[in-house]
């Protein structure tokens, strides 16, 4: 920023519907303080394109490895264990992000997990929902949607709206990739894919 020379991070809502959102959900962004959750500094909707500014987060992404061996299923239990904290403490102020996933989890350089697009979630969740029924989970943006989906909780595509409940699905999702390098398959147990997990996983 030029008015006080932090380096921040630019975010280009790709959805027309998400300026209006924006406008009441950078207040909420703002209100929570907490080391773990990356803020949103300025929203400059009036701007043409309209951006968010957050402070840039310095470290690396949140990914599932693609073979785990036994240090990462350590790391991925500690990453894990980290996030936890995070959300109970969001969750204890009525708070819950809705859309958890990896593209939202950076690790700092000190090895935290920190949270981003805090107060987006709801939209984000039935934007996903529309463009997977518009375009069958083919690609959005040169991406699949498929992998965003994973972390959507059964009520979620009932029309149920975001909350605690929600997160604790995604941790588990994003927790059995971390442990296993994939998503839960049904029938399918962390161990038969992993068999370096301790027995009962």
């Amino acid at each position: 920023e030029a008015e006080t020379g932090q380096i921040v991070a630019l975010k280009f809502p790709r959805v027309e519907r998400f300026v209006e959102h924006l406008r009441q959900e950078a207040d909420l962004a703002r209100r929570i303080d907490d080391p773990q959750v990356v803020p949103i500094l300025a929203a400059r909707l009036e701007h043409d394109p309209p951006f968010l500014v957050m402070p840039y987060v310095e470290g690396r992404a949140v990914e599932a490895p693609e073979e785990v061996s036994p240090p990462q299923i350590v790391a991925g239990l500690e990453l894990a264990a980290d996030l936890v904290a995070v959300l109970e403490r969001l969750h204890a102020q009525g708070v819950s992000h809705g859309d958890l996933k990896p593209g939202n989890l950076r690790i700092d350089v000190e090895g935290r997990v920190q949270i981003l697009d805090l107060g987006l979630g709801r939209l984000q969740v039935e934007t996903n929902l529309e463009r997977s029924l518009a375009q069958s989970l083919v690609s959005v943006d040169g991406r699949s949607l498929a992998g965003t989906l994973d972390y959507m909780a059964p009520e979620l595509f009932e029309g149920g709206q975001p909350g605690p409940p929600s997160d604790v699905y995604a941790l588990g999702v994003l927790l059995h990739e971390l442990l296993t390098g994939r998503a839960p398959a049904f029938g399918v147990s962390p161990r038969e894919v992993n068999p370096d997990l301790p027995p009962g996983s």
